[in-house]
């Protein structure tokens, strides 16, 4: 949580570009985390409060010149949870590229957060 927090308080000393890599690497930390306290922990209290960080970060990217298209690296990582995560945000705005991904984690990972994520 405090490495997500981090990630949105700095601004004044690093470029847009680094900001950006940033808030993506918080992103992905956030998604891993999320689906682990939900799938191994059953702990939603504080899935809730990762998923609530992780939407801020996506608004700090909507305020940046890229948006949250920014996230559409995160499509091809490994972790399902992480692709379900951004596809979550991208659907609307990049359906072609995100409904075949949501598809193939939903077919392979029926049971967990991911698959339900993807669904």
């Amino acid at each position: 949580m405090a490495a997500l927090r981090s990630a949105l308080k700095k601004r004044k000393s690093i470029t847009e570009r680094q900001r950006e890599e940033l808030l993506i690497q918080a992103f992905e930390f956030g998604a891993k985390l999320r689906h682990a306290l939900h799938d191994q922990f059953l702990d939603t209290a504080r899935e809730n409060k990762v998923a609530k960080s992780m939407h801020a970060v996506v608004k700090a990217l909507d305020e940046m010149r890229s948006g949250r298209v920014a996230l559409a690296e995160l499509l091809d990582r490994p972790d399902p949870g992480v692709r379900a995560s951004a596809g979550a945000y991208l659907i609307d705005m990049m359906p072609d590229r995100v409904m075949p991904v949501l598809r193939q984690i939903e077919e392979g990972n029926k049971g967990s957060s991911a698959g339900f994520s993807a669904h």
